[in-house]
């Protein structure tokens, strides 16, 4: 299974989300003498969280053989679908995988920044905190407070959305 992540901000001026150039790439491939674009994980992206089940589990119950806790309770992680203010790339992303797109969500800022402070990343599993299991998930939050700061960027006018295939 694999994450397709996408993070979005709310322009200021036009008031829509749009999705962040750093968190995707834009490739071409060639079909039956045709060109034809796709989006792609950009691997070099701050934003980008490589094939781990522990994040899949923490983000949406996906793939939890460890039995995780989710970061919210298991009501607020349920998939939302897809925000019906999506910017144009992540519904290109989600068409591109029509049909094969499960746990299709999306959270803020703001609500990624209260398991920060809520004592999450305190609970072990096996001798381990999940700070240290789900670093990739804590360092895609923490980069996405930098461009929060960096941006000056309100916290409710940043999200990720995503889905799993």
């Amino acid at each position: 299974m694999n994450l397709y992540l996408i993070v979005e901000t709310k322009d200021s001026m036009e008031g829509l989300f749009k999705a962040l150039p750093e968190s995707y790439t834009l490739k071409t491939y060639n079909e039956a003498g045709k060109d034809v674009d796709y989006i792609s994980h950009n691997f070099n992206s701050p934003y980008y969280v490589d094939r781990d089940n522990n994040v899949f589990a923490m983000l949406a119950n996906v793939e939890n053989d460890k039995k995780l806790e989710t970061i919210f309770d298991p009501v607020f992680s349920i998939p939302r679908g897809i925000p019906v203010d999506a910017s144009s790339v992540y519904l290109r992303l989600v068409e591109q995988f029509y049909g094969n797109v499960f746990k299709a969500s999306y959270y803020y800022l703001r609500e990624l920044k209260l398991i920060k402070n809520s004592g999450y990343w305190d609970l072990t599993y096996e001798d381990k905190k999940y700070s240290e299991i789900g670093y990739r998930l804590l360092n895609l939050i923490t980069n996405l407070e930098l461009l929060e700061t960096e941006k000056n960027i309100c916290h409710n006018c940043v999200r990720i959305c995503f889905f799993f295939n």
